[in-house]
């Protein structure tokens, strides 16, 4: 299923811009579509877009990320690619294209500069072209599935802000046909999942009743349970395609469990139902899933009136279990819809286990946060669940964030910095130090790894002579890393000025602009208001300049 993160969740806007030249024209319906749209975590892109005019064989498209803010890595190549075409829309049917380091017959090499200035070159073989107005669909990332196992991706930029994703065409004489730009949004996350493309249909279970009722029942509840949001049918005849059925269940608010009273029923008579259901796709199950029963059980009343059991018992509530790595002794805080519901602490090794129990079904959100040797908090990790009754849902690998400090708010160029903090143990810690301004590119942005292995303090003597000239006001933050999929949030950012202290405050409390307590609708108002000014309460960055870094913080922040 595919996961969007909230404000979080994945977005990517389309913007088409004509070319100068005069022959030139101008690529259709133009996306970049990619899975997360954190800074400096790496995503998938999916690339959609139709051409004006064809491009021949030996041709070539040229797909180049916004140079110094997107990273290639070093070891992408085709393999990581997948190209496919459609001639009839742009949701396809689409066939994939054999790509090779070689473009021959049929076959489209791929040609991969990595780096922060890197590229991606498609050049169809002799006997492939694309016609005018065919549909082009460029997956890059392990969403690459057609012949080859994907497992590389794009790193974003460092910062938040608007980037460019460049595409171009031209025949084989390296003359320009067309081109155009997708422009994607880079911000922080509000929560930790969101969404991708659905294709499975919901997954059933826990049908009741099942077996025998008694012969006296006339009505009886059908329950079902769903693994995700649904709408559920069902037919008296095996094999009735979900759209022909008539018949439709109830279901609770998060669309998870399903209910229907039938009427009617008779002594010794048995009963099937075939149900089908379908999610917010449109993916309907396309088999049968039975509730059978008999009314022919006898049910007596003993002295003192209790009838015995005709049903089974319900399922139990909902139980979560959420475990991870933090600082070793570290007290965790688990947070339920934002309010606190249990305190443990992590052992020697940093490794902590929380069981949630009698939760409500449906969607249910969690929030991690640790505590460090110092009273140092930080951010709250969020995970978002939908918890079924009679099941436990797993959460493992949460990697809380590392704290971080500076030895000086103020120094001059040259003078040491040390950065320090504690994390959990047997990690990397990376270190970010950039430029306070918007747009930051990968550039001007350093890049700092610290091993943690037998002690969770882990410091950075910073050499201040790398620093890049932009700016006067730098951001530094860090994050733990496992391995390539166990990775941390960042840190909350701590500044440091040159020659100046820095005016920027507590970044939680300064989205508080209206200090009610809680970061809302109202501050969002508020910054609206002074959108584009030097406005100091809605500056939340002091960049001196109210935009789009000032509103991802206060998001980062919300509380509703």
């Amino acid at each position: 299923m595919l996961f969007f993160a909230c404000i979080c969740c994945i977005f990517a806007v389309s913007l088409l811009l004509f070319c100068g030249t005069a022959r030139a024209a101008t690529l259709f319906r133009i996306s970049d579509l990619i899975s997360a749209s954190s800074p400096a975590m790496y995503a998938n892109h999916t690339l959609s877009f139709q051409l004006n005019q064809g491009v021949p064989a030996s041709g070539k498209i040229v797909v180049t990320p916004q140079a110094g803010a997107f990273e290639i890595p070093a070891d992408m190549s085709y393999e990581d690619i997948d190209v496919a075409l459609s001639v009839v829309s742009s949701s396809g049917p689409f066939f994939d294209i054999t790509l090779s380091d070689i473009a021959d017959g049929a076959t489209m090499s791929v040609r991969v500069v990595p780096g922060s200035a890197g590229s991606f070159e498609f050049v169809p073989g002799n006997s492939l072209s694309l016609d005018a107005r065919s549909y082009i669909r460029i997956k890059i990332g392990t969403h690459a599935d057609f012949g080859t196992v994907a497992t590389r991706q794009i790193l974003n930029p460092p910062t938040t802000g608007s980037f460019r994703m460049n595409i171009e065409t031209f025949d084989a004489a390296s003359s320009k046909i067309d081109d155009g730009v997708a422009m994607i949004a880079v911000v922080h996350p509000i929560v930790m999942t969101g969404t991708a493309l659905d294709t499975d249909p919901p997954i059933r279970s826990a049908g009741s009743p099942q077996g025998s009722v008694p012969k006296q029942t006339t009505s009886t509840e059908l329950t079902l349970q769903t693994d995700e949001y649904a709408l559920c049918r069902y037919a008296t005849a095996a094999g009735t395609p979900y759209a022909a059925m008539t018949a439709i269940f109830s279901r609770d608010a998060a669309g998870l469990l399903h209910s229907k009273v039938v009427f009617g029923l008779a002594a010794g008579t048995t009963y099937t139902f075939y149900v089908r259901c379908a999610d917010t796709h449109g993916n309907a199950n396309p088999d049968d899933y039975t509730i059978a029963f008999s009314s022919n059980v006898n049910v007596t009343t003993p002295i003192g009136g209790n009838v015995g059991q005709a049903f089974p018992a319900p399922p139990p509530l909902p139980q979560a279990v959420i475990s991870g790595l933090s600082f070793p002794l570290a007290q965790i805080t688990l947070l339920q819809n934002n309010t606190e519901r249990q305190k443990v602490q992590t052992d020697q090794r940093g490794i902590f286990g929380v069981t949630l129990s009698g939760l409500n079904q449906g969607q249910q959100q969690f929030g991690i946060k640790a505590t460090d040797s110092k009273g140092r908090s930080t951010p709250v990790r969020t995970v978002n669940l939908s918890v079924i009754a009679g099941r436990t849902t797993t959460v493992s690998g949460v990697i809380t964030a590392p704290t971080i400090v500076l030895s000086a708010q103020s120094i001059k160029k040259g003078d040491p910095l040390t950065i320090a903090g504690e994390s959990a143990l047997n990690v990397s810690v990376e270190v970010l130090i950039y430029p306070n301004v918007p747009n930051v590119s990968a550039q001007d942005t350093i890049r700092k790894r610290i091993s943690v292995k037998d002690s969770s303090q882990w410091k950075l003597d910073f050499d201040t002579t790398e620093l890049v000239s932009a700016g006067d006001v730098y951001v530094v933050k860090a994050r733990a890393l496992k391995s390539d999929l166990e990775v941390s949030e960042f840190s909350e950012p701590v500044f440091f000025g040159i020659g100046k202290i820095p005016v920027i405050g507590d970044a939680k409390s300064k989205s508080d602009m209206n200090k009610d307590g809680k970061v809302n609708l109202v501050d969002f108002s508020i910054l609206l208001f002074h959108w584009g000014t030097a406005n100091e309460a809605a500056d939340v960055n002091a960049s001196g300049k109210v935009d789009l870094a000032d509103f991802s913080i206060l998001l980062f922040h919300w509380t509703g």
